[in-house]
């Protein structure tokens, strides 16, 4: 496909600059996981420390904890795609040739793109028409908490893309 030593370079380059750029926002992406966790930490640990020992009753910290919690867990998934650990078929990989392998690791993340394709194609919606609707608790319109499957499907499509090429340029 790219006859000529130059293309190859130029090819190369942008996948390394499209790594780097991938090593970077995941870096970021762990970080806020990082933020995220220890903030649900303290949010729960208010809700207990105000019902045990202060007898408060505080109506918003479960919601919130949810809410953290949801973000955290779809932010993470992002970040196994990044390091290539999602869903794999390890036993009939192990038994593969190498090429064989890399063309099973193509498959396996085709699929994996197309499937949060989807789930990116049917949140938009979800993100649109949240605007209208408001946290029980929370003066919020949902469509910040429905986001975040938009966000963490469009992280996992970034670096499934990622993962794609450099099996390309491996070969």
């Amino acid at each position: 496909m790219f006859s000529k030593k130059g293309n190859n370079m130029n090819y190369g380059n942008l996948v390394f600059k499209y790594n780097t750029f991938c090593i970077n926002l995941n870096s970021i992406v762990e970080k806020i996981c990082a933020i995220l966790l220890a903030l649900m930490v303290i949010v729960v640990w208010i809700g207990i420390l105000g019902r045990d020992m202060l007898s408060l009753q505080i109506s918003w910290n479960e919601e919130l904890a949810r809410y953290l919690m949801i973000y955290l867990a779809l932010l993470a998934i992002s970040c196994g795609v990044h390091r290539n650990e999602h869903i794999g078929i390890d036993i009939l990989a192990k038994k593969l040739s190498l090429k064989n392998k890399a063309f099973l690791q193509l498959f396996i993340n085709l699929c994996a793109i197309t499937f949060f394709l989807i789930i990116f194609t049917y949140s938009l919606p979800l993100v649109i028409n949240g605007q209208n609707e408001y946290a029980s608790i929370f003066d919020m319109n949902m469509s910040v908490p429905y986001a975040s499957v938009t966000i963490s499907s469009f992280l996992c499509i970034v670096h499934l893309i990622n993962n794609i090429l450099k099996i390309k340029v491996s070969k």
